[in-house]
């Protein structure tokens, strides 16, 4: 919406310019080049404002980026695995953007609120026109593993805010996660009893970090993961 009206504001201006200049210099050949070069002026000086203030600007960027719906820090919930083993029961991770680039991160843990594994996203997540979900390529390391696997992970995700399910998909293992998403808010931590503490704080405090996995842990019913065969060989979406 924000930049339908920037346009629609840049429309007006090259009205009231065009208006300007022909009353001042008349209906001639120097004031329709005036009036061209002020209008082409102005149109440039919107388009250029739209790409360059989301990058610098982090209130801009939420206003004219769609992107922007993805920053903040996510509780990600393994709600069921749809092939091969799984240990990690959910996730904490965030979205951040940095001169237009996003990338995500996070620590994944097991049943007791105990870190499992940590990734990051590879290269630009793909978005979608709403930019209301997402999807991403990963690297990843299992922190303590007693498989005889690599413990370096890479694979895909599909991250959607509004309900729809989403997807995490291991890479040559075999392994293909259902997940769920929910805003970790202020009103979120405060619930958890940690309502000294801001979402962001989640991302650069360790400690309090994993004091807030091993309280929501506590509270996750077994039954919420639920292993499936995935008898169809499906890939990822």
């Amino acid at each position: 919406m924000v930049p339908i009206l920037f346009r629609a504001f840049s429309t007006i201006v090259t009205v009231v310019i065009a208006v300007v200049v022909s009353a001042t210099v008349g209906d001639s050949s120097l004031g329709k080049v005036s009036a061209a070069f002020f209008i082409a002026a102005v149109i440039a000086l919107v388009e250029w404002l739209l790409i360059w203030t989301p990058k610098h600007s982090a209130l801009a960027r939420k206003l004219l980026d769609r992107r922007a719906n993805m920053i903040g820090v996510w509780l990600q919930k393994v709600s069921k695995v749809l092939s091969g083993p799984a240990d990690n029961r959910f996730s904490i991770f965030w979205v951040d953007s940095d001169s237009g680039n996003y990338k995500v991160s996070g620590i994944a843990y097991d049943s007791r609120g105990e870190e499992y594994a940590s990734w990051h996203s590879v290269g630009n997540p793909d978005f979608s026109p709403d930019g209301r979900s997402m999807t991403y390529r990963w690297e990843g390391t299992i922190e303590e593993s007693e498989s005889k696997d690599d413990p370096d992970r890479t694979g895909f995700a599909a991250f959607n805010i509004d309900g729809q399910t989403s997807r995490v998909v291991h890479v040559g293992l075999r392994l293909s996660l259902v997940v769920k998403f929910q805003p970790v808010t202020k009103e979120w931590l405060r619930e958890k009893g940690f309502d000294q503490h801001q979402p962001n704080e989640l991302k650069t405090n360790q400690e309090l970090r994993d004091r807030v996995a091993r309280s929501y842990a506590s509270s996750v019913p077994p039954q919420q993961v639920k292993h499936v065969p995935n008898q169809d060989n499906e890939s990822y979406p």
